[in-house]
């Protein structure tokens, strides 16, 4: 089973240029993780050899690797230049960790990995990629241990969008309701006193008899999503207590059932001319 670490990895320089560790960072370059492994400590030219992938990476939305010159992988920013944001946040980085793993199992192959997601703490959501990569990265048979670069947005593990800790039958779909509106709330106000596009709007009040366990799951991820692109994951942690949760989410939608038939039985008067 691999192991999850919430903690910086000691001397992960020399492991990494060693071949020990499998790095795997943002594709950005200036003072940031990927310039540092690639260029200071890989040797790799930077205007020829790192940029161009970093950009290339970006550009495409994809994520790349330096293997077989190095055991690091870099994934893509949300959005770069002309290439917009895709509107599933958990989609695209669902499929960019899944490359990672790709990349590990076909060519790195190494058991331990350092997940290191800083450099653009207003432009990327660190937490919930995190939460992301966990999930997808443990079931990898082959990596025997993760570590994720401690900072304000990497402190939980799937947890948080898997079964209850607690209650491992139950798992956690999104805050109840009356706790799910004051949250919508404060973003709102965050949005327009930082002039952002509004955030998503919450499966409350009708839209929650009418939306799936799926759907609400959705709805929040990218809510929490939003609040961590742009600077305010505060707003958005909720006590484990405030949840809904099932031990099946379900992606039916409540339909009202009517008795046609007794409704018919009725007889309508006729009006008196």
């Amino acid at each position: 089973m691999t192991e999850i670490k919430n903690q910086r990895l000691e001397n992960w320089a020399e492991k990494f240029k060693a071949g020990e560790i499998h790095l795997v960072c943002l594709a950005i370059g200036g003072l940031t993780i990927c310039d540092s492994a690639a260029y200071r400590i890989g040797g790799m030219d930077q205007k020829r050899e790192v940029w161009p992938l970093t950009r290339r990476v970006n550009r495409l939305g994809e994520t790349g690797t330096f293997h077989p010159n190095l055991p690091l992988t870099v994934v893509p920013l949300l959005s770069w230049e002309d290439r917009p944001a895709r509107d599933d946040v958990d989609g695209f980085l669902r499929t960019c960790f899944e490359d990672v793993a790709k990349a590990n199992r076909e060519y790195i192959k190494l058991d331990t990995l350092y997940v290191n997601l800083s450099g653009r703490p207003n432009e990327y959501p660190v937490e919930y990629a995190n939460r992301i990569a966990a999930e997808v990265l443990e079931l990898e048979a082959s990596i025997e241990t993760i570590y994720f670069e401690p900072n304000s947005a990497a402190t939980t593990t799937t947890a948080d969008l898997s079964p209850d800790s607690m209650s491992p039958a139950m798992i956690s779909i999104c805050p109840v309701a009356y706790r799910w509106a004051p949250v919508y709330k404060e973003l709102q106000e965050y949005a327009k006193n930082h002039a952002l596009e509004p955030p998503p709007k919450p499966l409350i009040l009708a839209a929650w008899a009418f939306s799936s366990d799926l759907d609400k799951q959705n709805c929040w991820q990218r809510t929490v999503a939003w609040a961590e692109l742009h600077g305010c994951p505060e707003i958005v942690r909720v006590l484990n207590a405030d949840f809904y949760k099932v031990a099946n989410p379900s992606d039916k939608v409540w339909e009202p059932e009517i008795d046609w038939e007794t409704e018919d039985d009725e007889e309508v008067p006729e009006e008196n001319s």
